[in-house]
């Protein structure tokens, strides 16, 4: 059984079915998504382009990686491999950053 039973019927102008479709349209999200987003404070992002997608998936890889080198040398030299986790750690919270700049809904 579906959870939302309940269904809203809105009019619009030519103007308004515009910008909302074309808003619905960069944001990526389903019309359904985008307009509950909106009713709860929130306002979609525009969908990011392929080289963001890119830039991400590098910079993942990139942690994955160094998280795999912090494990190496972490059984051979402490010193290093605190330096090592320091860094992961920077990458991580820019990732972080990251998301929450070009993914996230902004709350209103």
């Amino acid at each position: 059984m579906r959870k939302r039973k309940y269904r809203l019927w809105v009019h619009l102008s030519d103007d308004e079915y515009n910008t909302v479709t074309s808003r619905i349209e960069k944001s990526g999200l389903s019309k359904e998504a985008y307009i509950r987003s909106v009713l709860f404070d929130r306002v979609p992002r525009e969908k990011p382009d392929e080289q963001f997608h890119t830039m991400m998936r590098e910079l993942l890889e990139s942690l994955n990686n160094a998280n795999q080198y912090a494990r190496q040398v972490n059984s051979f030299d402490s010193d290093a491999a605190w330096k090592l986790y320091n860094e992961l750690e920077k990458l991580s919270r820019l990732q972080l950053d990251i998301r929450k700049a070009f993914l996230l809904p902004e709350v209103l």
